[in-house]
């Protein structure tokens, strides 16, 4: 009687290690990922951009102190304080009508904040012109880039993968 117990056991645990390997080889899923972590990798992006002046063609910001960021495709609470940094957040109706009565201007946007199912979030910013309508000038300037966050040791890590200029 003892035998079969032995093995009925040892089935057991082979079952039960079994469950515990796969629950830990799963990919951390997306609902693991909050609103903070999404602010985080936001100011993150942003720091990278302007505090380390790493967006192309940060040179040609006219005004390095009030920056104009459209609201479209995050969250306006993920937008960070940053010292000596004043974002004038706008949806893109008002970057529009900016650009129409005060001419030209470059302007950050977040072309995408994309949740991936093993746990990284891809952040894709740009630097665009916001153009009058009675602008004459084809730019060739402004630029973005594509940074690929994941944790480490509970950090967001980022690497920037992809950047382009006009």
């Amino acid at each position: 009687m003892s035998n079969i117990n032995s093995k009925l056991i040892g089935r057991q645990i082979v079952a039960i290690c079994c469950i515990v390997w796969m629950v830990a080889c799963q990919p951390l899923a997306n609902s693991k990922i909050t609103e903070d972590d999404k602010a985080q990798v936001v100011q993150l992006s942003l720091e990278r951009a302007l505090v380390n002046q790493e967006i192309p063609d940060y040179h040609i910001i006219a005004d390095k102190v009030n920056i104009v960021l459209s609201t479209e495709n995050i969250d306006p609470a993920w937008v960070p304080q940053l010292n000596d940094i004043n974002f004038i957040l706008l949806i893109p109706k008002e970057i529009q009508a900016k650009a129409d009565n005060e001419g030209d201007y470059l302007y950050l946007h977040f072309r995408e904040i994309e949740v991936q199912e093993d746990g990284r979030i891809i952040v894709s910013l740009d630097n665009i012109w916001a153009i009058s309508k009675n602008s004459k000038v084809a730019y060739l300037s402004g630029g973005g880039f594509t940074i690929e966050y994941h944790r480490e040791n509970g950090v967001w890590v980022g690497e920037v993968t992809e950047g382009w200029i006009s």
